[in-house]
């Protein structure tokens, strides 16, 4: 009889079979919540944490209870915690190393959540991180989206701002009074260095004394030599004295312009002071740019971090396989070959991903597909849709997007969220001191559509508010302060509009909103009155400050003036020596 089971192949068959069992049972869980621990740290740059892992064979997948990622920017705070994750993976892509997700299943997923303990990591990258965010700053300011304060509401002390302000006007003619001293100074050398009347007086002795000599043949061949040499030393003084003449005409007629524009620097000095300290109509007609703009940009600016953050992930460009690149090996440690593949798939694919939101006002569900830095191989763009509905305070609330990296060098982006019927309860509208803006209550529709080609950028917000009631508390007294806070009191609905253009480096913010209109028509003419009192005030008291040392500075260009009619003096002077008899016929050489 043939003997079906062979004794000693099955006992260590047996044994190998219970050593995997127990390898499975009392490591694997825990081997596998190590690497994903692991990893995730690696790619947030701050802990993440799981309570359990558990691996299933069949079907193949694992459970994962409690995860939490940090927030790398507050150790104290998880940017996400998952109460309970599912997958279910591809085994026959496990074989071929591939991690195939099929679907996952994620509930109670809530963000910003306390931390007992800190989630920080050492950084190695952090001066990196730093560059980053300073490009960000950069490329925020570029783009005029920057804290500005409002002006104060209430006229300020004119005596008190000229304290507090240096006005710049008072250094322009200072400058211009210490380059004229130089200039008088320099020409009064020059005067001292140039042909004077001694000079001029020895010249009519040597002309007098030639013109006394004997008229023999040889006295006169030896006048008519010396006569051209006299000539010659004459013409040189006249020359030095016509370049400067020239020199100083140019001067001159520079330092008269430079006087005639002193006088609109005051003028420069008024206007900015008074764009400064006042609201004026044309300040009001762009509340909408201080005020929604400002705490738009708060948003941007975090959004446009986490976009740099998760560019390296998303924006993950492959290699064709087609035209693999070809590099020496290391010696010792031989080359990793990449064969092709009848269905090939990538390294890592989420096909199908569900979750269930929750948030302070209720719960949303989502959908995402085609996870995978490598959609090239895939074919297929990564896709989200959120829905929510009767959430608290708020009708519904939808979110579709797209990413598509299909081909890597012309991605494209694309968000639309629309809410409708939302609740606003004490939304602060703006910190600025000089007018602080809370909305206590208001019904908002809001729309958001965000779309980015290659590098060129568009998004817009609309927005709608009904049922306003805003507060202010500008702290200032004056009928300006008391005309704002009640236009502000009165304002029961209000359109915004906020638009983004541009590319990713570069772009523009353009606010509008009715706000504009609605203050403006309210208080308009009584900005527009206190302003004038203000510049007139202002005007004023600056030029009886400046009044002083611009006369001055004129009488010193006054007295600059005679330093030329000196020169021309000299200059004639040494025009006149020339006709004289003894010239008559004299030529110079070239």
């Amino acid at each position: 009889m043939k003997r079906w089971i062979r004794w000693k192949g099955l006992i260590p068959f047996v044994c190998i079979i219970g050593a995997l069992v127990v390898f499975w049972y009392l490591f694997l869980d825990t081997i596998v919540e190590r690497v994903i621990e692991s990893a995730g740290t690696r790619v947030v740059g701050a802990k993440v944490e799981i309570d359990r892992a558990d691996v299933s064979l069949f079907p193949v997948g694992l459970s994962i209870t409690r995860m939490q990622v940090t927030n790398p920017d507050f150790p104290m705070t998880n940017a996400v915690e998952i109460a309970d994750m599912t997958l279910a993976l591809d085994s026959r892509a496990l074989l071929r190393k591939k991690v195939i997700v099929e679907e996952i299943a994620m509930d109670g997923v809530r963000f910003n959540t306390a931390r007992s303990t800190s989630g920080a990591i050492r950084r190695v990258s952090r001066k990196k991180t730093a560059g980053d965010t300073e490009k960000i700053k950069k490329i925020l300011e570029k783009a005029g989206c920057v804290k500005v304060e409002l002006p104060s509401l209430q006229m300020p002390d004119i005596q008190k701002v000229l304290a507090d302000e240096n006005l710049e006007s008072l250094k322009i003619i200072q400058e211009y009074r210490s380059d004229l001293e130089k200039e008088k100074q320099t020409y009064q050398e020059k005067l001292a260095a140039l042909p004077n009347e001694n000079d001029f007086a020895e010249y009519r002795r040597r002309i007098e004394k030639l013109q006394g000599k004997k008229t023999s043949f040889n006295a006169l061949l030896n006048t008519v030599t010396d006569a051209a040499n006299l000539k010659k030393d004459i013409q040189a003084d006249i020359d030095r004295l016509e370049n400067e003449v020239k020199s100083f005409k140019k001067k001159f007629e520079e330092l008269r312009i430079r006087f005639s524009q002193l006088s609109k620097a005051p003028e420069e000095d008024i206007r900015r002071l008074k764009d400064k300290y006042t609201l004026s109509p044309q300040g009001m007609a762009n509340f909408s740019q201080l005020l929604i703009g400002t705490r738009f940009c708060e948003w941007w600016e975090k959004g446009y971090h986490w976009y740099q953050r998760i560019k390296p992930y998303v924006n993950r460009s492959g290699k064709s396989e087609s035209a693999p690149q070809a590099a020496e090996p290391l010696r010792g440690k031989g080359v990793n070959i990449r064969f092709p593949e009848k269905n090939p798939l990538p390294d890592f694919l989420i096909r199908q991903a569900r979750a269930n939101i929750i948030l302070e006002r209720g719960a949303l569900t989502g959908i995402l597909e085609n996870v995978t830095t490598d959609q090239q191989m895939v074919g297929l763009p990564l896709t989200f849709r959120f829905l929510g509905r009767q959430m608290q305070g708020m009708q519904s609330f939808n979110a579709i997007g797209e990413m598509n990296q299909i081909r890597p060098d012309h991605p494209a982006y694309r968000v639309d969220i629309n809410i409708q019927a939302f609740e606003i309860n004490d939304f602060v509208l703006s910190t600025a001191k000089a007018l602080p803006v809370t909305i206590q209550e208001a019904l908002a529709d809001v729309a958001f559509d965000f779309s980015l080609m290659d590098s060129n950028l568009t998004a817009r917000l609309t927005s709608g508010f009904k049922a306003v009631k805003m507060k202010t508390n500008t702290g200032a007294s004056g009928r300006l302060a008391a005309a704002v806070t009640s236009a502000f009191s009165g304002i029961d609905a209000f359109d915004a509009t906020v638009l983004v253009k541009g590319t990713t480096e570069a772009y523009t913010f353009d606010v509008r909103s009715d706000l504009d209109k609605i203050l403006t028509t309210a208080v308009g003419d009584l900005v527009r009155k206190e302003a004038a009192n203000f510049t007139s005030g202002l005007e004023k008291e600056i030029m009886a400050r400046v009044s002083t040392p611009l006369t001055e500075a004129g009488a010193r260009l006054k007295a600059f003036g005679p330093i030329g009619d000196e020169l021309t003096r000299r200059l004639d002077a040494g025009g006149n020596l020339l006709k004289a008899d003894v010239f008559k016929g004299v030529k110079l050489p070239l």
